[in-house]
């Protein structure tokens, strides 16, 4: 049962049981502060010790077919004949830099979509799987859900990454006009591509977009426990006086991480990217 307090934290003892499976929960509290070393599904070492091959692909998943205002169909996107560069977001943006931010046509897990693509940020060519506003009456979905839910692409969009991404993988966080790139771990990829829960995972290599961002509340993802869904980028102890420190958040289980770059909000979009 949802808590229907809207305190953002209470006490950590006895709140949060970490059964076998890594998804029993006993609190209705915010969640706790741990980044644990290891998967809470089954124990396998993530983060550090994981290091992608040098080949691996970045963009596994995301082939962009379309560049155009004017989207060809699906013949034309299989035949390769729309007469527009084609490739994944970044590949659009190499074969034409002066492409704008925008929605684009592309084959997403093999079906023929329309996504969000930056071009223009820490080198251009992300392609977004998260958009929507902040604030918990904002929040549509979860990735514990077993569908994508999107309606708007670049405002009201949850979609489940491919699997067998690495952590070489380039993540891009943005809230208004404040945003962070950083890496994510193979316990925290395993939550956006198919919703299994790992709770906080640290994130690597967390570096400003914009001059207005707080990277360094954005050192941390909250990846669900049990029915504490939903995700939560931020620098957060678990302390009431720490929960400010949250960079974005689309999290309906009480309303403490309602904050964008640190202030106070419901209503910024916010959005997650990968290339």
């Amino acid at each position: 049962m949802r808590s229907t307090g809207p305190r953002p934290v209470l006490a950590l003892a006895g709140l949060i049981a970490s059964g076998c499976g890594g998804l029993v929960a006993t609190s209705s509290a915010s969640p706790d502060a741990s980044v644990d070393a290891t998967h809470d599904r089954d124990s396998t070492p993530v983060g550090d010790a994981f290091v992608a091959p040098a080949d691996a692909p970045v963009d596994a998943g995301y082939e962009a077919v379309d560049a155009g205002v004017t989207r060809g169909d699906a013949s034309d996107a299989s035949s390769g004949d729309t007469g527009r560069p084609t490739g994944t977001c970044a590949e659009l943006h190499a074969a034409e830099p002066q492409l704008p931010s925008g929605t684009y046509d592309v084959l997403w897990r093999g079906q023929l979509t329309t996504a969000y693509c930056d071009m223009t940020t820490a080198g251009g060519g992300f392609t977004a799987f998260f958009s929507g506003r902040i604030g918990t009456a904002n929040t549509f979905a979860h990735f514990e859900d077993a569908n994508d839910h999107c309606s708007d692409p670049a405002m009201r969009c949850l979609r489940h990454l491919a699997p067998g991404l690495t952590v070489s993988a380039q993540f891009l966080a943005t809230c208004g006009d404040a945003k962070v790139t950083f890496q994510m771990d193979l316990a925290a990829l395993a939550y956006f591509a198919g919703g299994v829960q790992g709770r906080w995972r640290p994130l690597a290599n967390v570096a400003a977009a914009s001059p207005s961002a707080r990277a360094d509340f954005a050192t941390k993802v909250w990846t669900g426990d049990g029915p504490n869904t939903g995700f939560i980028v931020s620098n957060d102890d678990n302390e009431p006086t720490f929960t400010p420190h949250t960079f974005l958040s689309s999290y309906d289980f009480n309303a403490g991480w309602n904050y964008c770059n640190g202030v106070s909000d419901t209503s910024s979009v916010a959005r997650l990217l990968v290339r």
